[in-house]
C-alpha cells in the first residue's frame, strides 16, 4: 500500500535541521511594536532568528509574537 505525500504545512512534514556545527553565525532580531488608540495601548514583542550556514545557505524562522501586554489608559 502507497503512502499518500505528506501536505508542506503539515506536522508530519520533514522540516530543513538545524545543524549547529555547519553555522557560520547566528543572528537573531527582535522588535517592539506600540499601537495606541484613545483608550488602550498595547505593547507587542517579535522575535525572528537568522542562521547563516558556512556553505552560505541562509536560513530563516518565522516571525514569533514572544509576549503583548495591553494596557488601560482612560484612567
Amino acid at each position: 500500500m502507497d503512502v499518500p505525500p505528506v501536505f508542506p504545512n503539515s506536522v508530519n512534514a520533514p522540516s530543513e535541521v538545524v545543524v549547529k556545527d555547519k553555522i557560520h553565525r547566528l543572528l537573531r532580531l527582535d522588535q517592539i511594536s506600540r499601537t495606541r488608540t484613545d483608550k488602550v495601548e498595547a505593547l507587542t514583542e517579535y522575535s525572528q532568528t537568522y542562521y547563516y550556514y558556512k556553505n552560505g545557505q541562509v536560513l530563516s524562522t518565522i516571525v514569533k509574537v514572544e509576549d503583548q501586554l495591553s494596557l488601560d489608559i482612560r484612567a
